[in-house]
């Protein structure tokens, strides 16, 4: 998976990404999540310039700041709720 991103990064930008800078863009994103369940709102934080190129070439729906949290999971498949 990681080789096959290094290719798609490089076929559209003619740049080669190394392995440590997707793997780095891929951690490296945080959110900030606001309110109370079910009105939260989730805000993209510390996103990298490699993270967007590689979602954009993946065709992920784009994080855009202050989404709701159901937005976020639907573009993120990502589950934000604390466990207890």
């Amino acid at each position: 998976m990681l080789r096959y991103a290094q290719y798609l990064l490089g076929e559209a930008h003619q740049e080669n990404a190394s392995a440590a800078r997707i793997i780095e863009a891929l951690h490296e994103p945080l959110v900030l999540v606001q309110g109370e369940y079910p009105n939260n709102v989730v805000t993209p934080t510390q996103v990298s310039q490699t993270y967007l190129d590689l979602a954009k070439i993946l065709k992920l729906p784009v994080l855009k700041t202050n989404m709701t949290l159901t937005k976020f999971r639907s573009c993120t498949k990502l589950d934000l709720t604390i466990k207890t």
